[in-house]
């Protein structure tokens, strides 16, 4: 089990998420801390198909990684999300793994965690993005966001010469470790 699960939810590789998640693993490492980043555009996640036999205690029709990544959430002391804003919400791969999550609804999947958002955006859409991903974490029977930890960029290699926001998520890091 890793100690602080990092998860890169842009569908972009190489982007400003990677980025800052690179910088957030490197910073802990530093400090002696464990853990793990995983990318979701590395992943095969399938939609949700309505079934619900999860709901019904049957096993889910599809086969893809989503099982595996949800393991790593659940057993995680603390989850840090990196959520690019897309139209005012997180990306079709995150809503996509979001809605896997609907095996655990109402389970306490989040209860006792620490959750941490941090959002990168070029210049809005925070709000409604947040709102969504504290309304999930909720229904997983997780706390309130602990960090909403908003990030300026927008094209490839942006956030890594904004010094703002490098410092802001080292301090984050420091934070965590």
């Amino acid at each position: 089990m890793e100690d602080i699960l990092l998860v890169a939810t842009s569908p972009r590789k190489g982007g400003n998420s990677d980025d800052a998640a690179q910088l957030v693993l490197d910073r802990l490492r530093k400090k002696g801390r464990a853990a793990k980043l995983i990318h979701l555009h590395e992943s095969r996640i399938e939609r949700c198909r309505g079934c619900l036999n999860c709901q019904q205690g049957k096993q889910c029709p599809i086969d893809d990684d989503f099982p595996a990544l949800w393991s790593l959430v659940k057993e995680a002391r603390a989850v840090v999300y990196f959520v690019p804003v897309y139209w005012c919400s997180p990306p079709g791969l995150m809503k996509d793994f979001i809605d896997r999550t609907v095996v655990d609804y109402g389970a306490g999947a989040m209860r006792g965690k620490e959750v941490h958002l941090v959002s990168i955006a070029q210049a809005a859409g925070f709000d409604p993005q947040e709102q969504i991903v504290e309304t999930w974490v909720g229904w997983l029977g997780g706390p309130a966001l602990k960090t909403k930890l908003r990030l300026i960029a927008f094209h490839k290699g942006e956030l890594a010469k904004n010094a703002r926001a490098v410092d802001e998520l080292e301090q984050f890091a420091d934070g965590l470790a």
